[in-house]
């Protein structure tokens, strides 16, 4: 697979006119022998971040604007972006984030000397105070085509994977619109669908720990109606995929990781009346056919039981992590 187009960058837009600028550079002032394309989805942003993009499309002729009428949430609006892709690789940055400076040269040596389906890096996390912390997850670069040893480095985030356009065709992610875990089925259905993947141990990627970003600001009641949106996509996924027990047991694994972090909210900090809205929606995930029959039991008692969702959360993430969520 060789075009004119190596690397298309999709970034969602919804009111970021703070962080913009400082994405859009980061990208364009990159040095490269080759070309990209960056296709901005602004998805109905209220604020000037389209006049912004505006601005930039009449200084470079690598951008696209695709504009929502209406919100469509994240997962449309990657979607959206992606459909109109011509690189042989694509990659997602979201508006709030930035790459360090000339690291898509170095991206392109790194795709083109193994060509894989996906790569995964590794990253940084950098707070409003320009504390930066570095994500070393991949301790050493290796290409893997038993796919069941990247799972740990694997679910999760777009933005620290690049990915093949030819295995971005026909996917089911972003046929429907979710902000909070869209990540999760974006990376499950590439996973499912990769043949090899390249596990790189280089940073590049910035990610801004915004406390203002969109998934941070939803609600419980937002987050856990997303968290249910997610399980039927995955059920979608794992009927057209097939995928092995080992690989289905790890995801959904993953999956209540952040259903129980929402029970612990749900029995710790919730109000009654959030309580009776949030606890149809969590009855529900637990009865999806996906989940074990232990899993829809230890949900529902943890629901009924405040000690019991310590203890659940105690073996999920450690005691130093469920110390830091109670002093929280």
């Amino acid at each position: 697979m060789i075009s004119d187009m190596f690397l298309s960058i999709v970034i969602p837009v919804y009111n970021v006119e703070k962080y913009l600028t400082r994405c859009l550079d980061s990208i364009l002032n990159q040095e490269v022998n080759f070309s990209y394309e960056i296709i901005a989805v602004n998805d109905c942003s209220s604020d000037s971040s389209h006049s912004l993009l505006l601005d930039y499309i009449t200084k470079y002729d690598n951008i696209k604007i695709v504009n929502h009428k209406s919100n469509k949430r994240l997962s449309i609006a990657r979607k959206s972006g992606i459909d109109l892709c011509k690189g042989d690789y694509i990659m997602h940055i979201d508006s709030d984030d930035w790459i360090e400076a000339n690291c898509l040269q170095k991206i392109h040596t790194i795709i083109t000397n193994s060509q894989p389906d996906v790569v995964v890096f590794n990253y940084y996390i950098e707070n409003s105070n320009q504390i930066r912390n570095t994500l070393k997850n991949i301790q050493q670069s290796k290409f893997v085509t038993e796919k069941i040893t990247a799972h740990k480095y694997f679910l999760g985030a777009p933005w620290n994977k690049i990915v093949k356009r030819q295995l971005l065709e026909e996917i089911t992610y972003g046929s429907v619109g979710i902000n909070n875990g869209e990540d999760l089925v974006y990376s499950t259905e590439i996973y499912f669908k990769a043949n090899n993947i390249l596990l790189s141990n280089f940073s590049f990627y910035v990610y801004y720990n915004n406390l203002a970003s969109l998934t941070k600001l939803d609600n419980s009641l937002n987050f856990i109606s997303n968290q249910e949106l997610v399980l039927i996509q995955l059920s979608t996924l794992i009927k057209k995929y097939k995928p092995n027990l080992e690989e289905i047991r790890f995801i959904i694994n993953y999956f209540l990781n952040f259903i129980y972090l929402e029970v612990f909210k749900y029995n710790f900090k919730s109000t009654n009346e959030m309580r009776k809205m949030l606890n149809p929606i969590l009855k529900k995930i637990s009865s999806n056919s996906l989940l074990s029959e232990q899993d829809s039991i230890s949900l529902n008692k943890s629901l009924e039981s405040k000690l019991i969702t310590l203890l659940e959360i105690i073996k999920r993430f450690g005691f130093k992590k469920t110390l830091g969520l109670i002093i929280k």
